[in-house]
């Protein structure tokens, strides 16, 4: 009988979102070829509710001391040291630490970096980057990300070799998120038949510029009768509100909180629209195309190279001005919404597959990426 391999994952947050649910995926695609203990640097969990076989995820709830960078490893170091994991794999900045416990007890370590926080933005804070250098050459990580930005910046900024640097795009599954070529009526979030409704997908945080897309539709709004639906949830959320009634915009913007009903919700919206600061691979990009709708996006990590020719002049600067342009051109032209929704979904269907994606998963964890 074969036993189950066991895996660390050492997690910012284990709260639902795109890092955590793939990982939810992956672990009811391998059932028990693999057994998991999570750890999440935040102490929160709320993704364990996700996961169909709970018997192979195990909670590892640990005292973790904020401030200091390295306060923790030796705290992580006597963990591994107790539970004997075949494998280590740590995910973005949060948990850096845990690489140079794999290094002190000489474990396989894979290193996932998928993003950064709103004071990267710009530029990457130099005391992370040759944290990340030094911590990854002790650890010999292998580094994993799902863009090819992020890979220049982990091969230029962090020294990681080349041969230990892969980049797995994100995927789905094109047929589970409502896809219809032409919705037929009004959708439920619009007031009037000729409505146009945009949407987003995004974590309420500093960096996705919600506000930047409020503002947007508030101009695009002067020409054109449009709505916006929000889903997501977090802590900038009461002040979005707050700006969208400012700008005259309560009766026509909705906040539908965190859902999980995308392949209901997708359907409904005209045009998906991205505005954030910072992004690697934005799996609601992704999942927008699924479903078969344009999408206007400002020009961050790999959006250009994600999306299909015909979206080039929908892919803008960051400002708000910009976004509008490219959401009116769309609100303005429903034969071109369809048309670039159509290469959209074909395009998802072509070259971002959750098959392919978790097949490369799947020799992550096997340790068969070196």
């Amino acid at each position: 009988m074969r036993h189950p391999q066991h895996l660390l994952h050492a997690f910012s947050t284990f709260d639902l979102g795109g890092i955590t649910a793939r990982f939810v995926r992956l672990v009811d695609r391998f059932g028990d070829r693999f057994r998991h203990t999570v750890m999440a640097m935040d102490g929160h969990y709320g993704a364990l509710e996700s996961i169909g076989n709970r018997s192979l995820v195990q909670v590892l709830d640990l005292p973790v001391r904020k401030g200091w960078t390295l306060a923790n490893v030796p705290l992580f170091t006597r963990t591994l040291r107790n539970l004997e994991p075949v494998r280590v794999i740590s995910y973005n900045w949060a948990s850096i630490e845990w690489a140079f416990a794999a290094g002190h007890r000489k474990l396989p370590h894979v290193h996932v970096e998928e993003g950064f926080g709103a004071e990267e933005v710009e530029r990457r804070l130099l005391r992370r980057s040759m944290t990340r250098l030094v911590a990854l050459r002790f650890s010999r990580a292998h580094l994993v990300t799902v863009s090819s930005t992020m890979r220049e910046i982990a091969l230029k900024e962090w020294g990681v070799p080349e041969d230990r640097c892969s980049v797995i795009p994100n995927g789905v599954d094109p047929d589970g998120y409502g896809y219809r070529p032409a919705r037929v009526g009004p959708s439920k979030y619009a007031r009037s038949d000729d409505e146009v409704v945009i949407g987003t997908v995004a974590k309420l945080r500093g960096e996705k510029r919600i506000d930047r897309l409020i503002e947007a539709v508030a101009l695009v709004g002067e020409t054109c009768r449009v709505s916006l639906v929000i889903v997501g949830d977090g802590p900038e959320s009461s002040a979005l509100a707050t700006r969208a009634a400012r700008l005259g915009l309560d009766a026509s913007c909705l906040f539908l909180g965190m859902r999980r009903n995308l392949h209901e919700i997708l359907p409904e919206l005209d045009i998906f629209a991205l505005s954030s600061d910072t992004e690697q691979m934005p799996i609601a990009i992704l999942e927008a195309m699924a479903a078969g709708l344009p999408i206007a996006a400002t020009d961050v990590g790999d959006v250009r190279v994600m999306l299909p020719a015909a979206s080039t002049e929908l892919i803008v600067k960051r400002n708000a001005t910009e976004l509008a342009r490219a959401v009116a051109r769309l609100a303005q032209d429903k034969d071109l919404r369809m048309r670039i929704g159509l290469e959209n979904r074909a395009h998802v269907e072509k070259y971002y597959r959750e098959t392919t994606m978790l097949e490369q998963w799947e020799r992550v964890y096997a340790g068969n990426v070196r």
